[in-house]
């Protein structure tokens, strides 16, 4: 009887990466090392749990491992085992997180005019995980700021009136995103003219004794007031974008822009022995359009 015992080979391992101390500024850690007998184990443990290492046919060994994102120091731990015997490796390596260079992207726009909904919406997107965005808001030059996450959205509430808004976010590590800026104009009210001469929906205009003769055109002072506008009266040419004064009876038409005042006033030509229909259009910088009618009759 022949019986074969086989040498008893020593469990050996060199562990080239991680080294102890070793910093990483990404929390998957990479191992690699080689060990004998080539049939022997491993597994790494980390403060996340453990993993098996695949060990190829030449006793290398390779793989990642993953860490908390916490800044400072981990501890790896290699366990080998080969038929009765077994070895552990512990190393001490220290995280740091990258510095962060993305930049924060803000979404949204400052329309020119809004009527409905006091409310402009803006959104944020930020590549950097648990990053603390801030929001600044400036409107006319005041500023504002408000603090949120790194994914979130922030409103910006308008004024009534023309005003010029300005919104951008900075995020911990003082990335700023692009500007957003822009001069809107709210107008939450619907408007209206108040016709105060003529006054009334139908008038009669008589001509005194001694008045030209039926050539003759005259011409009236149509006087009105637009209302329901902001309190911001040095916005109204900016409110208003245009203002028609027609006399149906003839077609006289007078067009006006860059109002300076709620209070207009303007001169059209009447036809005689006739119902003058006076039709006051006023166009806002909604593009709404607010319309008054009101009939001289010449007598």
């Amino acid at each position: 009887t022949v019986t074969y015992v086989r040498n008893r080979e020593e469990l050996q391992i060199t562990l080239q990466t991680p080294f102890e101390d070793q910093k990483f500024s990404t929390t998957k850690i990479p191992i690699r090392g080689q060990i004998t007998p080539i049939g022997a184990q491993v597994t790494v443990v980390s403060p996340l749990g453990s993993k098996s290492l695949p060990v190829s046919s030449g006793g290398n060994f390779s793989g990642v491992i993953e860490i908390p994102a916490e800044e400072g120091s981990h501890e790896i731990e290699l366990d080998i085992a080969a038929a009765d015997q077994s070895r552990s490796i512990v190393r001490s390596i220290n995280f740091q997180k990258p510095p962060d260079t993305h930049v924060p992207i803000l979404s949204g726009s400052v329309p020119q005019c809004v009527r409905q909904g006091s409310q402009l919406f803006f959104s944020i997107a930020d590549r950097t995980p648990d990053d603390e965005i801030t929001f600044y808001r400036e409107v006319d030059g005041n500023r504002e700021k408000e603090t949120g996450g790194p994914n979130s959205s922030f409103s910006l509430t308008l004024e009534e009136g023309c005003h010029d808004y300005r919104v951008y976010v900075v995020d911990q590590e003082g990335n700023r995103s692009r500007e957003i800026a822009g001069r809107c104009c709210f107008q939450p009210r619907p408007l209206s003219v108040h016709m105060r001469s003529p006054a009334g929906n139908e008038s009669i205009l008589r001509l005194p004794p001694g008045a030209p003769g039926e050539s003759f055109a005259p011409t009236y002072t149509v006087q009105f007031r637009i209302e329901n506008l902001p309190d911001d009266f040095d916005a109204v040419h900016e409110m208003i974008r245009e203002v028609i004064v027609t006399n149906a009876a003839n077609g006289d038409t007078e067009t006006l822009r860059n109002l300076t005042d709620i209070d207009v006033e303007s001169d059209i030509e009447l036809t005689r022995e006739t119902r003058n229909v006076i039709t006051v259009r006023v166009v806002d910088v909604c593009d709404q359009v607010f319309t008054r009618s009101t009939s001289i009759i010449v007598q």
